[in-house]
């Protein structure tokens, strides 16, 4: 293999060395082998002797010339119970491919902290921007759809915001079949918890709800159906403590089971229902949605249904690329499909 020597290491020393074009040495070092349809030992042996020579791409100088910076940023809530960790393992093998480096902040929740974060990454000049969506940040979404970057939102939407793309989970089917297990075990009064939220995703899973009720020949009671306001998920714990009082110690006509729209607020429900003396699941089946690290932990045991995360991560990758590549591109929506059923204690007693 030719020594390429480490002084003034360019792209043009490294082609004239290994033969080849100053163009197929820049393709590979840019991670465009593919695109370009190079061969695999070309592309090894061009990066093993860039390796050698100690060769850096002028990445300042490649983004001046096609106006971009290689950076997308991702903005989620946080990074407990495994959701983002997912979503972002699926978004990197996307972009990984193409180059881009993916700079993760959080928002906590709070529309300050998340205008914060987008000011940051506007400043890095980042080539898409991905989060998911707070009710308090409208205004910041619309800006950013005037004059930033491509916005995609992760996980839900807002029903009269159709100006930006997202992708989200189709968590429909995923709702059907735990109904359809409930109602196989016997269970005949099936109640519901969720964060009310004026969002595309909570709108398809109440719907969902009430539709598997009915499917099945189950009563759809409102007294069963707990649903209120929580901006943050420091809220939550408190919603839920109201909506289950309300629902098992407020009310003789008490449900035999629930299904919970998010597993971390099935967590505080499975709390709350011990603490008021109720078993689980002899007197109350539970089941949550996300299939989140905490649910599976031993003495948790949470039924729930798993929801594709790293494969939500690549359709944004998917979708981000082509946002990127055509700015003048309409909004998108992309609903991933998932409602594998995980059964554990909560359910199988």
């Amino acid at each position: 293999m030719p020594k390429v020597s480490r002084k003034a290491v360019t792209l043009s020393t490294l082609a004239r060395e290994l033969g080849l074009s100053t163009a197929t040495v820049s393709y590979v070092v840019n991670g465009q082998v593919r695109q370009q349809k190079i061969s695999p030992a070309t592309a090894e042996r061009v990066l093993r002797a860039a390796a050698e020579a100690g060769y850096v791409p002028n990445r300042l100088a490649h983004g001046l010339h096609i106006r971009r910076s290689g950076v997308v940023g991702v903005i989620v809530e946080n990074f407990r119970h495994g959701w983002a960790d997912r979503v972002l393992e699926g978004l990197q093998e996307v972009l990984d491919q193409y180059s881009f480096t993916v700079f993760s902040a959080l928002h906590r929740g709070d529309s300050k902290r998340e205008q914060r974060e987008v000011q940051s990454l506007l400043e890095r000049r980042a080539d898409a921007i991905l989060t998911f969506p707070l009710p308090g940040s409208r205004s910041l979404y619309e800006r950013i759809v005037r004059h930033g970057p491509p916005l995609l939102f992760l996980g839900d939407a807002f029903e009269d915001f159709p100006q930006v793309s997202y992708v989200a989970w189709d968590a429909s089917a995923g709702v059907r079949r735990a109904v359809e297990h409930l109602a196989g075990g016997g269970r005949k009064k099936i109640g519901y918890l969720a964060v009310r939220r004026d969002s595309i995703v909570h709108r398809e899973r109440h719907d969902a709800f009430h539709e598997a009720l009915r499917e099945h020949d189950l009563p759809v009671n409102p007294a069963w159906i707990g649903e209120g306001k929580a901006e943050s998920q420091a809220g939550l714990q408190p919603l839920v403590q109201r909506l289950i009082r309300r629902m098992f110690e407020q009310s003789r006509d008490r449900p035999d089971a629930l299904i919970v729209a998010s597993d971390l607020m099935a967590l505080h429900a499975l709390a709350l229902l011990r603490y008021i003396g109720l078993r689980v699941p002899e007197d109350v089946a539970v089941i949550g949605m996300g299939d989140s690290t905490s649910g599976g932990l031993p003495g948790i045991e949470l039924t729930t249904i798993s929801e594709p995360c790293e494969e939500i991560g690549r359709v944004a990758g998917e979708l981000a690329l082509h946002l990127i590549e055509d700015k003048q591109a309409r909004p998108m929506v992309r609903f991933v499909p998932g409602d594998r059923l995980v059964v554990r204690r909560t359910t199988a007693g």
